[in-house]
């Protein structure tokens, strides 16, 4: 399905199988879950993964009916009753109509914190962190599982009216990584195959020496290398042809880049492919 392929270090390709879970091989040996491959990259778990790839939506139950937080989680969710500024009574959102982007400034300059959007917006919700107990601390719904009719009446019975959740399938990534974050292994588990790959790679099979294996691979500059064209073919890939657009830490390693020390030697070979 894709390829990241560098001026110079691993090839790291991604897949899909017949069930939607995403895979990765690193230079083309065995697979294993893509979450596994983002959790060594430094997502602790399958909450921070989400909050990466999925819009974030703070939801509020009230009284049967639903209100989103006035963020960049409420865009394009159906309006279920007129906003109004609170002062001058001009209209901000009109019933039935969906939430813009340049619309939530003037709902922070009027201080306005939710709005009510229509229960059929909440179909296809799925939990972005795990639910708990206020007062005993369980589970009552874990990370990525759906917000069902159920669980919702768990979390208003333990006094949970509030709650963060993702619309996977609105979102250009659907649903591949909650599909996929079941398959990660244990901590303990992983553990084990991180020291197998360490003992394969010659090395004592210890954590520290799997985790060193894998800095080397990816976190070490001389083995690692987009160059400055691969760098500008990656982001370009991801984040569009202009760089106003590019989130701030995209440009802050960019920026580092155009201004390194050029090489002896360039060249191109590092891109990013896609295919379906």
């Amino acid at each position: 399905m894709a390829k990241v392929i560098p001026y110079r270090g691993s090839w790291v390709e991604f897949e899909y199988d017949q069930k939607n879970i995403l895979y990765v091989r690193i230079d083309r040996k065995r697979k294993f879950p893509a979450t596994v491959f983002l959790r060594a990259l430094g997502f602790e778990d399958d909450a921070t993964i989400l909050r990466a790839f999925y819009t974030a939506a703070t939801v509020k139950a009230d009284g049967g009916k639903f209100l989103v937080k006035a963020d960049a989680g409420a865009v394009n969710k159906k309006v279920r009753q007129p906003v109004a500024h609170p002062r001058s009574g001009d209209e901000i959102l009109k019933k039935g109509r969906r939430v813009k982007a340049e619309q939530l400034e003037d709902l922070r300059k009027a201080k306005i914190e939710w709005i009510p959007i229509e229960t059929s917006e909440m179909d296809g919700a799925h939990t972005i962190r795990d639910l708990a107990d206020p007062a005993t601390g369980e589970v009552l719904v874990e990370v990525g599982k759906p917000l069902t009719d159920e669980g919702l009446e768990r979390l208003l019975g333990a006094g949970v009216d509030t709650f963060d959740v993702c619309f996977p399938e609105k979102e250009d990534v659907g649903g591949v990584l909650l599909e996929t974050s079941p398959k990660t292994p244990s901590r303990r588990k992983t553990m084990r195959c991180s020291r197998s790959t360490a003992a394969a790679a010659g090395d004592p099979p210890t954590l520290d020496s799997s985790r060193n294996l894998f800095n080397g691979l990816f976190f070490d500059p001389t083995r690692y290398d987009f160059s400055k064209v691969g760098r500008l073919k990656f982001n370009t890939k991801l984040y569009g042809m202009f760089e106003k657009d590019w989130p701030a830490e995209v440009h802050d390693r960019w920026r580092r880049a155009r201004t390194a020390r050029p090489r002896a030697r360039t060249s191109s070979r590092s891109f990013v492919t896609c295919s379906s």
